[in-house]
């Protein structure tokens, strides 16, 4: 049975301050690496990092073949113990059955893959540990799903804090104290995900037999097999745009690109906290839809978080880039404010594009994102090296925002969901302006000047939609 509103909104909240504040911490403890990968490894070998880190990644969407998401949208409909056990048990033996299929044959085309995409065959250790981690992390994800469909968030934060600081301080001992180059990096990831797969197996081994349903096997599958060929364009999106940089362009290109992505993966934060608590309540209170405004301000609370963020980022980016890395880092700062504009709106697709999933019409984000690859390929493709990395920033906004038009056109006409909020327009154009005044390379003075225009437009939104008011009294009676 669905929830009131009030239920709604206190347990949205309840979870936004579990997923967003401990998160907070978690990411912090990650973005810790960037700045290690920075001294440690040159522009080149920070770019292979991103290259097969984003390799493996697509391989995950191959594993997981959406059995999380179809476990979702069949979780809720019986509150029986044997139900619940039985679905997850299912989804599990599925999972495992992907994961072995996938990584096999990676193995098997170790040698073509590290030739034809990689560049080098030097990296095969590498290649082969990636692989490792592959496996472990294919299964600590569909596990990590189990506590947040129990509505157990506290448990999800606390394991992924535990995964991420063993990550940490085992790439700080293999990298630094050990001197194992790129091989530590990944050995490391194994021993994150790894420790927090074991975690996640005791919290969830109640709900995890021998069971199997083939009536429920074949229910999870059918869900999640329109789904694939969507994660198919948007997993190919990240490896393929990774092929066509290294194929135009310099390695160190890519290093500038992956080092820019994770600086800009601070504002991740913000996209885990309100996406991760999204989608569970979306599914559990499909009653939810009927609130129009409650949607759009959740998502306008999102664009003007992140798009903050990322305006303050691109606004000092060289003097981030210092901070925490070396001057060989300073040629991709371009990218910054790029990429700030494309993951706002990658995350705003998440919350407003949201209907095909809950219509069972999953084949429309498929279409959507094969289109948008087929686009952004063509034109990367046919620009080449023309391009720039200007053209590539725009190139990964242009992909974001042709499945944000799609997916959220057809939640309106879906929900009547509210397409944008007004004051983005404005955000989207201080974005811009942080972006020119690092490619002209402006003055510290005139961006400070632009920062105290982006904090005092901040300033005027949340008092026009009464932000200030409740944060205040949040404030006091905490």
């Amino acid at each position: 049975m669905g929830k009131n509103r009030q239920e709604m909104v206190k347990e949205f909240l309840k979870n936004i301050s579990i997923y967003g504040i401990l998160p907070v911490v978690g990411k912090f403890l990650s973005f810790l690496l960037v700045p290690l990968y920075a001294k440690m490894f040159s522009v080149e070998e920070f770019g292979m990092i991103d290259v097969i880190d984003v390799f493996v990644f697509f391989l995950l969407l191959l594993t997981s073949f959406e059995i999380p998401t179809a476990l979702g949208r069949y979780f809720y409909e019986s509150e029986d113990g044997n139900y619940k056990k039985t679905i997850i048990s299912t989804g599990l033996y599925l999972t495992l059955f992907f994961t072995v299929i996938f990584t096999s044959l990676a193995f098997l085309l170790e040698e073509s893959i590290l030739t034809n995409y990689i560049g080098s065959t030097q990296y095969a250790y590498v290649f082969r540990l990636a692989l490792i981690w592959l496996f472990v992390s294919s299964i600590n994800t569909y596990l990590s799903f189990i506590p947040r469909y129990s509505n157990k968030p506290k448990q999800y934060v606390i394991v992924s804090l535990i995964s991420i600081s063993t990550k940490l301080l085992s790439t700080v001992l293999f990298v630094v104290v050990l001197r194992m180059g790129l091989e530590g990096v990944f050995w490391g990831y194994i021993c994150g995900s790894g420790l927090s797969c074991i975690i996640y197996y005791l919290i969830a081994r109640k709900y995890i037999g021998f069971e199997f349903s083939v009536s429920l096997a074949k229910k999870l599958i059918l869900y999640a097999a329109p789904l694939m060929l969507g994660v198919l364009a948007m997993g190919t999106w990240a490896p393929l745009s990774r092929y066509l940089i290294l194929s135009f362009f310099p390695l160190a290109v890519m290093g500038y690109y992956s080092f820019s992505s994770r600086i800009i993966s601070v504002n991740s934060i913000i996209h885990t906290a309100l996406g991760t608590a999204w989608k569970p309540m979306l599914f559990e209170n499909k009653d939810i839809l009927t609130q129009a405004d409650y949607i759009k301000r959740i998502s306008g609370l999102m664009s003007l978080l992140s798009l903050s963020i990322g305006i303050t980022l691109t606004i000092f980016a060289p003097e981030i880039t210092l901070l925490i890395g070396k001057s060989d880092f300073l040629g991709g700062i371009a990218f910054i404010g790029l990429l700030a504009l494309a993951s706002t709106i990658k995350a705003l697709t998440e919350l407003r594009g949201f209907a095909p999933y809950l219509t069972d019409k999953t084949y429309i984000v498929s279409v959507t994102n094969v289109l948008a690859l087929l686009i952004c390929a063509i034109i990367m493709i046919l620009a080449k090296n023309r391009l720039g990395i200007v053209g590539i920033g725009l190139v990964m906004i242009l992909y974001e925002t042709i499945n944000y038009i799609f997916l959220t056109f057809y939640s309106y006409k879906s929900y009547r969901i509210p397409l944008h909020n007004t004051y983005e327009i404005g955000l989207v154009l201080l974005l811009i302006l942080a972006e020119l005044s690092i490619m002209y390379s402006l003055t510290l003075f005139i961006r400070g000047t632009l920062f105290l225009i982006l904090a005092l437009y901040v300033f005027c939104i949340l008092k026009k939609i009464g932000g200030i008011e409740k944060i205040s009294n949040f404030l006091k009676k905490k």
